[in-house]
């Protein structure tokens, strides 16, 4: 990584293994750039698996090696934007509780055992840590900074957990308690009616719908990027312009050369007598008031070229 690139730490939680590698796989092609500094994204994902309980039949907790990558991401400093799922469901479950053949209606109390959410895994991974004398102070969920939380709030479990906004967003707070939410509803997103099962439930619905969310979620992520960069970058960076400064500063010399001689030469006119010095004192007060009027538009354009933001960096100079 080259000395004027930023670096911004992206984790990935999903227990859907092809959604975490299109996210990833999109994601990696990010870029930001601030004031010719660059901020590359460092990507790692956690692939959540779920297994069965021994002692419960039809209930699921997650598995001890998806504990153990949770051990070994929080080995890292910090996460500047973890991007979750909220539900973490088995093809088991959902094939139990809603399956073509099932005819009865879940009761929300089902529903809510039978189906894990982000909290749940750092409840177990908090609970698997103590029983294994691993106890720190700071892990991925204490030490995230922001967290984007993907839902898809359907009519299917949507009575259970409640609708995005304030319910789930609020239970991921939960989960990290010291990161900035942001909840992303993705059905109301990009379909806001129930349009979206008809199209979710289709041969190739999923497939599209992670299509969507990744194109989607990339420019949530390039936004956060920017936002993490620009207290990064302390100055300004300005396009040279000596010869742009030198003609403006020129102009406004010029102006005011032309609008002292025309009155000097008027007030001597008058002085004598003659008439015509009060027609050219009339000249040097409109010569001064179209100037500034030219000299402000002027100005306008020129600030907008000698400001720039982004730019090739040989372009640039900075004080």
């Amino acid at each position: 990584m080259s000395h004027n690139s930023i670096p911004f730490r992206i984790l990935l939680i999903d227990d859907d293994y092809d959604m975490n590698t299109r996210l990833e796989r999109m994601l990696s092609g990010c870029r930001a750039s601030v004031n010719g500094a660059n901020v590359v994204p460092q990507i790692d994902r956690l692939d959540v698996d779920l297994e069965e309980h021994s002692d419960k039949p039809g209930y699921w907790k997650i598995t001890e090696s998806t504990l153990e990558r949770v051990k070994r991401l929080s080995e890292q400093p910090h996460y500047d934007l973890i991007i979750t799922d909220f539900g973490l469901v088995p093809p088991q479950v959902q094939k139990a509780l809603w399956g073509e053949h099932n005819t009865r209606e879940p009761s929300t109390e089902e529903i809510k055992n039978k189906i894990l959410t982000i909290r749940d895994l750092k409840h177990q991974f908090e609970e698997w840590t103590v029983l294994d004398n691993q106890t720190k102070p700071n892990n991925l969920f204490t030490a995230a900074r922001r967290v984007l939380l993907i839902s898809m709030a359907s009519n299917k479990g949507f009575e259970a957990f409640g609708p995005v906004i304030p319910n789930r967003s609020q239970e991921t707070q939960g989960a990290f308690p010291a990161a900035t939410i942001l909840p992303l509803d993705s059905r109301q997103e990009f379909f806001g009616n129930d349009k979206f099962y008809e199209i979710y439930d289709s041969p190739k619905g999923r497939q599209f719908y992670r299509y969507i969310l990744g194109t989607y979620s990339i420019r949530i992520v390039e936004l956060e990027m920017l936002k993490h960069a620009v207290p990064s970058t302390k100055k300004m960076r300005v396009r040279r312009s000596v010869f742009n400064i030198a003609s403006f500063a020129g102009a406004v010399a010029a102006i005011g050369v032309a609008a002292q001689y025309l009155s000097n030469t008027g007030l001597q006119l008058i002085s004598q007598g003659r008439a015509i010095g009060w027609w050219i004192m009339i000249g040097g007060l409109s010569c001064l008031i179209l100037g500034a009027v030219i000299l402000s538009l002027t100005f306008e354009w020129f600030a907008r070229r000698v400001v720039q933001w982004v730019g090739p960096e040989e372009q640039f100079t900075s004080d």
